[in-house]
């Protein structure tokens, strides 16, 4: 489902460009409509689900679009969120155009008004693809995992798992809630399984999720030592995998 927060002062352009977005996107769609600046900001706080994009009306009433994008932007999640504005003047990705750059480009465009059916679709399938991935890819990290050991069967959350051990064909699944193992699964069918770009490999037998990590110490000259959030058990990095553990990390 695409979520998108629909910002305009005048009704009957905010009623064109929604039906341009529901026939762009079908019923695979939820549409937030707000005709001024702060009941904006109030569906944002209020919703529990993300928002994919932002149509923005630059003379929105109370405080103008610019300034609702500033209050946007403030909020970690809604950093990179694309942001379509709503305006008179006609915008290219050319000269000094607020456009001229890839990541302004990647952040922020325009509509045209009058509304113009194929401007508003043109504009919103630019990002299109990018969404349904970011979406696909957080249901994957919402979607547990089952697994099946010598007991029966094991349903596991991925994003719980802090780091993964393998030894001769013995799994070991690393939680705050303590450790599951999994007998006759190697290395490579868990990364085919785990679709999710916080884990990486830091050792020939390790994965590691990024987003649990607290802290990395150089234990060696060729090793590190990944520490965890909530977990007395810690992950060895070798020289082999370091590099990519860190940018993975810092992203």
């Amino acid at each position: 489902m695409i979520t998108i927060l629909l910002s305009c002062s005048d009704l009957l352009n905010m009623e064109k460009i929604a039906r341009n977005i529901i026939r762009s996107t079908g019923n695979a769609v939820c549409i937030f409509y707000a005709t001024t600046a702060s009941e904006a900001l109030n569906i944002i706080k209020d919703t529990k689900q993300a928002i994919d994009l932002f149509f923005v009306d630059v003379n929105l009433k109370e405080s103008g679009g610019y300034k609702l994008e500033t209050e946007i932007r403030k909020i970690n999640i809604y950093e990179e969120t694309p942001i379509i504005f709503i305006t008179k003047i006609s915008y290219d990705l050319i000269g000094s155009s607020p456009l001229s750059s890839y990541q302004s480009y990647k952040k922020r465009n325009y509509i045209s008004l009058p509304i113009d059916d194929l401007d508003v679709q043109g504009k919103l399938g630019l990002y299109l693809d990018n969404i349904i991935s970011e979406n696909s890819e957080r249901e994957n990290k919402d979607k547990p995992l089952v697994f099946k050991h010598s007991q029966g069967y094991i349903k596991v959350y991925i994003q719980k798992v802090a780091f993964i051990e393998v030894q001769n064909k013995c799994c070991k699944l690393y939680t705050a809630k303590g450790a599951f193992e999994l007998k006759n699964t190697n290395l490579i069918t868990l990364q085919s399984m785990i679709h999710i770009d916080s884990f990486v490999q830091c050792h020939r037998s390790y994965l590691l999720n990024v987003n649990h990590l607290s802290s990395i110490e150089k234990s060696s000259k060729k090793n590190w030592t990944a520490y965890f959030n909530e977990l007395d058990q810690t992950c060895p990095i070798s020289i082999t995998y370091i590099k990519n553990v860190y940018n993975t990390y810092r992203k």
